[in-house]
């Protein structure tokens, strides 16, 4: 789960930077 999680994190990281 903890890897998922770090991969998904690194997934939102770009869409967050589009978002602001």
């Amino acid at each position: 789960v903890a890897r998922n999680l770090g991969k998904t994190l690194r997934a939102f990281r770009p869409t967050i930077q589009e978002l602001q």
